[in-house]
């Protein structure tokens, strides 16, 4: 089962949270947990500002977590 410090939290690199803040925080697990859908919908289709889409192993490790109940 994933885990937001070891394998989600380390998908967001010091370059997405500075695009986002502007919409949230990407470092804190609650402000991830929140906005977890909207994550996975702009992620998975490259829309959401920082680096652009995530590889799908990645968008793909998200949802399985997302799925687990989002644990820390």
């Amino acid at each position: 089962m994933p885990s937001n410090e070891g394998e989600v939290q380390p998908l967001f690199r010091e370059r997405d949270r500075v695009a986002l803040l502007s919409h949230f925080d990407s470092w804190p697990f609650d402000d991830v947990r929140a906005n977890a859908e909207a994550i996975l919908g702009q992620r998975g289709g490259g829309n959401m500002s920082g680096d652009g889409a995530w590889p799908d192993e990645q968008v793909e490790l998200f949802r399985a977590w997302l799925a687990e109940g989002t644990p820390a």
